[in-house]
């Protein structure tokens, strides 16, 4: 199942991506259809992890090559590690790496996040109030 950490990853990359002048996020639902859609030209990139089987996306990575798109690691490496569980493909490299790239950027803003609130949680610097309301600010303003 979904853990709330996941929950959280996927809308810090959906903000993320917004940011970054995306036109649209689609949520399939299904790997092989998702990578068949980048193939197709439907959809210009698809990120997922920790979730598809490799029957899930290898006969769509066959695709996504095929028609001449990218296909790799969600760090961007390849050849597409077939055990790992993780896929990125897009219609071309470039784009490829530019959406590694926003991934990443919310990663490192989820943690970020993560790690202020566990600090006013925990009260670390005896300020938890005013960490409250600076966060809430950093959020209204992003």
């Amino acid at each position: 199942g979904r853990t709330n950490k996941d929950i959280l990853r996927f809308h810090s990359r959906c903000r993320e991506l917004l940011q970054h002048n995306v036109q649209g996020i689609r949520v399939v639902g299904s790997c092989g259809l998702n990578m068949a859609y980048v193939a197709c030209g439907r959809v210009d990139g698809y990120v997922e992890e920790n979730c598809p089987k490799l029957w899930d996306f290898a006969p769509g990575s066959l695709l996504v090559e095929e028609a001449g798109g990218y296909v790799g690691n969600p760090d961007g490496s390849q050849p597409l590690n077939l055990m790992g569980r993780s896929v990125l493909c897009a219609a071309t490299k470039d784009l490829a790496l530019r959406l590694k790239d926003v991934v990443t950027e919310a990663d490192k803003y989820l943690d970020s996040i993560t790690k202020d609130v566990a600090a006013m949680v925990a009260g670390a610097d005896g300020d938890s109030e005013q960490h409250a309301a600076a966060a809430a600010d950093e959020t209204r303003a992003a």
